[in-house]
């Protein structure tokens, strides 16, 4: 079974106002280092296993090949991300870089795994 612990509705993170972009997601437990935190985005195309868990995106990522799991979204660019992003069998992956708190906001550097996958960068990323 794939692991969905992004998703807010699993109880293992929380939505709530983000000091760095509008809302974020942050870790309702203690997260160790090298935690496996999940899937965040799927092909369209290999999907159908996870449409429970995933919105098609919005804005100019409504036209890209990804989904992403309903939290997922959420986790704000920072360039030392607590999580870092990996392409494993066409689908991407979270896990935690070091030890998250609970209450801790989850983050990740978008620039690294938007490049692997041919995604525009944010222009707020630098």
């Amino acid at each position: 079974m794939t692991t969905l612990i992004l998703d807010p509705l699993f109880d293992f993170v929380s939505i709530r106002k983000s000091t760095i972009h509008g809302f974020g997601l942050f870790a309702r437990y203690n997260f160790a280092s090298d935690t496996h935190l999940g899937l965040v985005m799927v092909k369209k195309d290999q999907a159908t296993d996870f449409l429970a868990h995933l919105v098609e995106g919005y804005g100019e990522q409504a036209y890209d090949q990804w989904l992403r799991v309903v939290g997922a979204r959420f986790i704000n660019h920072h360039p030392n991300g607590n999580v870092r992003m990996e392409l494993i069998n066409g689908q991407i992956v979270a896990f935690t870089n070091q030890q998250i708190l609970a209450g801790e906001e989850l983050t990740t550097n978008y620039q690294y795994i938007y490049s692997q996958i041919d995604l525009v960068i944010p222009e707020f990323v630098a």
